[in-house]
């Protein structure tokens, strides 16, 4: 913009000169010349700054001063965008960081960095943009600019070099959403100390729920925003789907949860929230069930006054598992909810289609990690629910962390 304003600036103020009567030395007759072979004089003082036109002579001495201004701003004008083509052609991603101003950097180019990427650019498609892949003992790091998109950069953001190329200063916000819990909070908490202001923008992905209840009287939790993949698919899970399905049901629910990892500990977390009156018992198979409980039970506990809850020691894939539930609970008398989210797609789709078929009476959830096409028209053909966490993730995610 501003160099298109020079252009158009000097320009001007070569024409206006030649109509004020000023012409070259070295080409009399000027003031008398067409509007075309002034205009292209104009245009050469962008290649030869007036070096073939001789010296501005006539006219008043306003117009000289305008034409020596010309003179001197044009070849300069060509100069600088001749320096900053080679710049571009040498280091295009330098080039950009030295002038890039409000922009989003995202740590990690994995599934969720990709996932707020793609968000992002499909919000607000001209978004400044730096994406980095950490690297340890890079400190210049190196960068490379995708056509029109985000600046893609390997570095070590350890390296305080490495930040103030970031520019953290100028930006809007930064997403850290590496696979390293410890690494994601370590460099929020070194861009929170660098730029206190950045505040709530510093968004950091926390996988570990353990870890993200720990360090809750942490400075980087109280002022950053924090959150975790499996919190948000469960709790859109409960709120949107479970409640509705208890709001259809008579008496109390029977809920059985296949896996009881970070996704199904979050799911019996919310159900105790915003539940915790609507179901009166509580299965629970994983084959690791007795140290994950323990888990549970410390850090959030079980809510021993609402409900019952039966831990099971056993693999989601076995038939005999299911054999073992329907006669222990009789199933077949109620309104069963199964939520099946063990680290196994597969296993929990086919868990799903197994017990959807079992009871008529029945809603089933089978958690996918990627959205799945086949997924979706197995859903629509047998009534089995699919929870996909990287969908959930991106329509989840609030629309302050993509403000402008």
């Amino acid at each position: 913009m501003w160099k298109g304003a020079l252009v158009l600036l000097v320009s001007t103020c070569a024409l206006v000169s030649l109509e004020l009567g000023v012409e070259f030395s070295e080409r009399p007759g000027t003031v008398d010349a067409s509007w075309m072979l002034r205009f292209y004089d104009t245009i050469g003082l962008f290649v030869l700054g007036g070096l073939d036109l001789g010296e501005p002579v006539g006219g008043t001495v306003f117009g000289r001063m305008l034409m020596w201004f010309a003179y001197f701003g044009a070849p300069a004008i060509t100069g600088l965008a001749v320096v900053e083509t080679l710049l571009k052609t040498i280091a295009p991603g330098d080039w950009h960081f030295r002038k890039i101003r409000n922009h989003t950097i995202i740590v990690g180019s994995g599934n969720i960095g990709e996932i707020y990427l793609n968000r992002l650019r499909t919000l607000h498609p001209g978004a400044s943009i730096i994406v980095v892949e950490p690297e340890r003992d890079l400190a210049d790091g190196s960068a490379v600019l995708s056509e029109g998109g985000p600046i893609y950069v390997h570095g070590d953001l350890q390296s305080d070099i490495f930040l103030d190329r970031l520019q953290l200063g100028k930006a809007r916000r930064i997403v850290v959403a590496t696979d390293d819990d410890f690494f994601n909070l370590d460099i929020a908490t070194r861009v929170l100390a660098r730029v206190p202001t950045l505040g709530e923008n510093i968004i950091v992905h926390v996988a570990d729920l353990s870890l993200l209840r720990a360090v809750d009287a942490t400075r980087v939790a109280r002022e950053c925003t924090t959150f975790n993949t499996f919190h948000v698919a469960a709790t859109h899970l409960v709120r949107t789907e479970l409640l509705e399905w208890f709001q259809h049901t008579v008496e109390d629910d029977i809920v059985v949860l296949g896996g009881f990892g970070r996704f199904g500990q979050t799911v019996l977390d919310e159900l105790q929230v915003h539940a915790g009156e609507r179901f009166n018992k509580v299965v629970i198979i994983d084959p690791n069930i007795v140290a994950l409980a323990a888990v549970f039970d410390e850090q959030v506990g079980f809510r021993r006054d609402h409900y019952e809850h039966f831990l099971i020691s056993s693999d989601l894939a076995s038939p005999e598992t299911w054999k073992e539930i329907e006669k222990r609970f009789d199933l077949q008398n109620h309104t069963p909810a199964f939520v099946l989210g063990s680290s196994n797609d597969a296993t929990n789709i086919r868990s799903a289609l197994s017990v959807q078929k079992m009871y008529k009476e029945t809603r089933a959830f089978a958690r996918v990690s990627e959205h799945s096409s086949f997924a979706e028209d197995l859903a629509k053909d047998t009534g089995v629910r699919i929870i996909s966490l990287a969908a959930l993730l991106g329509e989840s995610m609030p629309s302050k962390w993509f403000g402008r």
